[in-house]
């Protein structure tokens, strides 16, 4: 997107586009959601009789990836910095929901694949829905930059 979008990249944000503030009070409460997960996971590892492994790899990934954009959102002037802040918080919730998925699916409950194809499906529809919006404003933006 950043790449069909370019023109529209290098702009800077207003301060009503950044909202630091709020994206920093969403972002920081899930990177403790994750950090809180990865702990449970590798204390449990091993006590549980269940191979957590791919718990704990996709737990911690979403947590690096929510405090990575957590931090950038302290110096995000730019609309790529903006794009690269959203693709850092959907794939830190990807990271979420397939540690959850990972949990789930360790646990061998009957249902377990249900509720991953559901959580699954879940976060495709927003991210779909998220990149069609994002697309329709850069394309807008892009098209007031002129060419470039």
């Amino acid at each position: 997107m950043a790449i069909v979008y370019r023109s529209a990249m290098g702009r800077s944000l207003n301060e009503d586009t950044r909202a630091t503030q709020e994206t920093r009070s969403f972002v920081l409460p899930m990177a403790g959601f994750s950090f809180a997960g990865l702990l449970a996971a590798i204390f449990l590892d091993g006590r549980v009789g269940q191979d957590l492994a791919w718990v704990v790899y996709y737990l911690l990934v979403s947590f690096l990836l929510y405090l990575f954009a957590a931090n950038l959102q302290s110096y995000k002037v730019k609309a790529w910095h903006d794009l690269v802040s959203d693709g850092l918080n959907y794939a830190a919730a990807l990271g979420l929901v397939l540690g959850i998925s990972s949990a789930l699916l360790a646990t061998k409950a009957i249902n377990a694949w249900a509720l991953v194809s559901l959580a699954s499906a879940l976060w495709l529809v927003d991210w779909v829905i998220r990149l069609r919006i994002t697309a329709q404003i850069l394309k807008k933006e892009a098209r007031n930059a002129g060419p470039s």
